[in-house]
């Protein structure tokens, strides 16, 4: 099924740019129904500091610099499962919870007042009612 992006009324990057960290309406191609897909823009926690074993929280936040820059969406994964909230040492596929902590203050320090802090459903909720029917 082919994706198509949405109207660009509150986002304006670049066409590639676009299609690489914009929401998707995906019609179901028989009464225009259809879904909002929302595309992961930063590396989900697992992949980062399991699979990966980053120290930090860096990728994040120069990732999400980039994408404020362009005027992209950002949207982060995480998963309390991999989380360690104890005071030891995280076990050998957990990261520590004070990492998230780190980025969520990152964000209000840098870009307070310039995002919108909404759940994934919710923002999925408001693209179909005001813009699924205005696809590019």
């Amino acid at each position: 099924m082919m994706r198509q992006p949405l109207t660009r009324t509150l986002l304006s990057p670049s066409p590639m740019e676009w299609e690489l960290f914009s929401l998707f309406w995906v019609p179901d191609g028989f009464d225009g129904k259809g879904y909002v897909e929302l595309p992961y823009t930063l590396p989900q926690d697992f992949t980062l500091f399991v699979l990966m074993k980053e120290k930090n929280i860096d990728i994040w936040k120069r990732k999400l610099d980039w994408i404020a820059e362009h005027g992209c969406m950002a949207l982060l994964n995480t998963h309390p499962d991999y989380m360690y909230f104890g005071d030891g040492k995280p076990g050998v596929e957990e990261y520590p919870a004070w990492y998230y902590e780190e980025f969520l203050q990152y964000i209000k320090d840098k870009y307070e007042g310039l995002y919108w802090h909404v759940l994934p459903r919710d923002l999925a909720r408001y693209w179909s009612k005001h813009y699924s029917h205005n696809v590019l």
